[in-house]
Order: structure tokens, then sequence, then C-alpha cells
């Protein structure tokens, strides 16, 4: 997926994209976002997990939920976006972020949390939209107080109580990648779950006494890529990201971008930073998503060379 997502992007940087084809573009980006939205309420209906759900403990259904929520910090920057250039949507566009904090909430993903506060911050900011920065504030207060009250033990209070701060991922699922890392001379390990499943299991047989937690990845896409390909391969990684948010933003201060190119860049550079410069450090977003944010890159810089402002 990734190598056939970056191989699009490739293709499409030298194709030309008018006002009209972007602004479709984003109209699609938004029937994604409502329907991931409709597909997680059905989701959460059918498996209680918020305040006073019955089955936010079960691990299967808890991470099957929660695991749809990286695609809400990829499309939702480009809805934002859209309220600062088209100023009469801005009202939906605040009534569909509550929904959105919502949902993250529900989620417990504390990680997501913090990609989605980064990525709309980042907007707020280079928007100047202060209003908006307080109802996020506002917004995100008010789950959370709502949360601590209705229960100790629902998803989001027991996510709350566990802070920000969590040395337990980094003793028992950093340190022990970095200790493989450092076995392999830090050449990596080749790609896929299974292997790295493999060397997990391997370590914690290895060291009983430390309990080491076997799970499916590293929860950081630096070591990801790292157990994958070695240094190089983390090292190709940041690069991505940092190409991915500082073109866009480059593109942005080009003063013959149309409206639509600019809610594309924006979203683009903010969607790279919620997704996988804030929630790639603590978990692992779907791979999936970087193909996605490649070709959307690709398709925003290639049509801000190539049109002229309408």
């Amino acid at each position: 997926m990734i190598g056939k997502g970056f191989f699009g992007a490739l293709a499409l940087s030298s194709t030309r994209f008018s006002a009209e084809q972007i602004r479709r573009l984003l109209i699609f980006l938004l029937l994604m976002l409502v329907a991931r939205n409709i597909a997680m309420v059905i989701y959460g209906y059918q498996h209680p997990v918020f305040l006073g759900g019955t089955e936010y403990a079960v691990e299967e259904f808890l991470l099957g939920y929660r695991r749809q929520g990286d695609h809400l910090l990829v499309l939702f920057p480009f809805i934002l976006a859209a309220a600062f250039v088209w100023e009469k949507y801005k009202n939906v566009v605040l009534s569909l972020m509550c929904v959105e904090i919502l949902l993250l909430a529900s989620t417990g993903w504390r990680g997501a949390w913090m990609g989605f506060a980064g990525g709309c911050l980042m907007l707020l900011v280079m928007f100047r939209a202060w209003g908006m920065l307080v109802v996020l504030a506002i917004g995100s207060i008010a789950v959370a107080v709502i949360g601590l009250a209705a229960s100790s033990t629902n998803i989001v209070a027991m996510a709350i109580s566990r802070g920000f701060g969590d040395s337990n991922r980094v003793n028992m699922v950093w340190k022990p990648v970095l200790d493989m890392l450092a076995q392999s001379n830090w050449q990596g390990y080749g790609f896929g779950q299974s292997r790295y499943l493999e060397l997990i299991s391997t370590y914690s047989a290895v060291h009983p006494e430390r309990a080491i937690p076997v799970l499916g990845d590293a929860h950081n896409m630096i070591l990801n890529f790292a157990m994958a390909a070695g240094w190089l391969g983390a090292f190709a990684f940041v690069v991505t990201l940092v190409c991915g948010m500082v073109l866009c933003l480059l593109r942005l201060r080009d003063k013959t971008v149309f409206p639509e190119q600019t809610i594309l860049l924006a979203g683009t550079a903010a969607a790279w930073l919620a997704t996988y410069g804030l929630l790639g450090l603590t978990d692992q977003p779907h791979y999936n998503n970087l193909a996605v944010l490649a070709v959307l890159t690709s398709v925003a810089l290639a049509s801000s060379r190539t049109e002229l402002r309408r």
C-alpha cells in the first residue's frame, strides 16, 4: 500500500489540477469523514465503549473501535481549513468539530487526542482563528469534566487518570525495541507485523523477569521503521514527515494559490502533524494513511505550480 501510494503520488506530481477538481476532492474527503463518523457510531452502539459502556474493557472491541480514530486525524484538518477559507460554513464545521471531539474522547486514545489538538492548533494559529481556539478548548474541557463526573471507571476518566506521561511504555515497549536494534547494529529486521511479533516474543521469553508484553508494534513510528529498515528507514520516515509539512507550508506563502488550493495545502500539513508527527510518537497509525497523505501532498504541490488564481 505504501509503495503504490508513493508511486501514485510521484505520477501525480506532474499532473495539472484545476480549482474545480480540488473542490471535488475536498467534497470526497468530507464524505469520507462523515462515513467514518457513522461507522464509529454504529460500532460504538453495537459494542458500548463510552460513558458507562459495558464492553470498553474488552480489548478486542476497544481496539477495533479505537483503531478507526486515526482516520479522523487525517480527514478533519481539511474540513477545518475550509471553514477559514469559506467562512459561511464555519458554524457547520464548529458543530462537526464537537462530533469529532466526542468520538475521539470515546476511544480513550490519548495519542489521538494529542494529535487532534495539535493539528487543529496548527490551523487555528495559521489562520488566526482565536475564537475557534476557545471553542476547541471549552469543548475538550467539557468532555473531560463530563467523563470524570459520570463515573471513575468509564474510558474517558480512566484515560485522564493515567495522565500524559507513560513511563510504563518507555520501560516495557520502547527499551526492548532499542535493545533489539542495538543487537542488529541498527540495521533492522525486515518489514511485517509477523516478523515484529516473532522478535518481541523471543525477547520476552529471554527476559521473563521483565514481563515484557507482546504487542504488535513498537508504539512509535520512528522505532517501527527502524525495526523494519534500520536507521536508514527511520531517517527516511522522518524526512518524509518533515517534507510533507514543510513543503506545504512553504507553498502557502505563494500569493498565487487559489482558495481550494489553500485548503488542501493547509489541511495536508496539519494532517501530517496530527497523524504521524504527534500520534505517531506514541502509537502506530494505519500505514495506508501514509499513502493517502503522500497523494494529497503531491496534488496540492502540483496544483500550486500550474494553476493561476481564480
